[in-house]
């Protein structure tokens, strides 16, 4: 359970860091809003297809999406 808190905390912080929202942020993943807001609560187990969408359009491998130290946001 803790690889979903991390990931939800990584695409949060890094959404608003890009200053975009869950629209935007799902559109330029190739995902959708409500996938991006499930996520962000976390409420769903999202694919491994689904993670490295979102890893490449913030810039980061899937690996350092779950290093991500979100004590230190």
């Amino acid at each position: 359970m803790q690889e979903i808190t991390t990931l939800s905390k990584c695409v949060q912080h890094h959404r608003h860091l890009m200053q975009e929202s869950q629209e935007v942020f799902a559109e330029k993943c190739g995902l959708s809003s409500e996938m991006i807001s499930l996520i962000e609560r976390q409420m769903v187990n999202p694919t491994l297809n689904s993670i490295s969408r979102i890893s490449k359009h913030i810039g980061l491998s899937v690996s350092e999406i779950f290093a991500f130290d979100i004590d230190n946001i």
